[in-house]
């Protein structure tokens, strides 16, 4: 997800440089305190448990895991059958697509709103999503709201209230009634549906909308 922000970037050759170095210290450092024979069996032993607990959270339509965009129609149908390709791949090119849009890079509003679109693309669009992750969702609300160069109308507030309060106190005993987070929240994945809503706004409009207000 930070490679998103790669055309973004004045200098690209020293990023590249950058993460490369970064990467080969991170991956060499930990042999100075073990071998290198045993870290790189741990990435190895990682791949594998991240596969099984993909596989367990695609097995498994009402765990608690998958609380996401892939997790709703899954959760809903009971299917487990079915590949979330047909999700992931419209899902990657409408995260994709407003980066068609070159003459807009060089306004900060428009940075905003990609950093506000992988707040919750990543969220969305992973079985290993849980109640908890979406603190980064809302993070993305708020960047969403506040740092948009054009006024915003009374529907956008409306949304976010809606989105603040489907996502933050759907788990709330205060302010639902703990079976409904239980009968029907959670088994069906719908904390994921106010921040799906709102990323299909944030797309359209990154996709519409002129930034150069905050051209800076």
């Amino acid at each position: 997800m930070g490679f998103a922000f790669f055309f973004f970037i004045n200098e690209k050759k020293k990023f590249i440089l950058a993460c490369l170095g970064w990467a080969l210290l991170f991956f060499v450092a930990p042999m100075a305190i073990s071998s290198p024979e045993y870290v790189v069996q741990q990435y190895f032993g990682w791949y594998d448990s991240l596969v099984a607990k993909n596989a367990q959270n695609l097995a498994e339509a009402f765990n608690t895991t998958n609380t996401s965009l892939l997790g709703i129609p899954r959760k809903i149908s009971g299917n487990t059958e079915y590949s979330d390709l047909w999700l992931l791949i419209p899902g990657a090119l409408l995260f994709l697509s407003p980066f068609r849009r070159t003459d807009q890079f060089q306004y900060t509003g428009f940075r905003y709103a990609m950093l506000a679109s992988v707040a919750m693309f990543h969220l969305l669009f992973s079985t290993g999503t849980e109640s908890y992750g979406y603190i980064a969702a809302m993070t993305g609300f708020a960047v969403w709201y506040t740092t948009a160069p054009f006024k915003r109308g009374r529907w956008a507030t409306w949304l976010l209230i809606y989105a603040f309060i489907f996502t933050s106190l759907c788990t709330s005993d205060v302010f639902f009634p703990r079976f409904i987070w239980k009968q029907f929240i959670e088994p069906y994945a719908l904390k994921a549906l106010p921040t799906t809503i709102m990323w299909f706004v944030l797309i359209w409009e990154m996709n519409t909308r002129d930034y150069r207000i905050s051209a800076t």
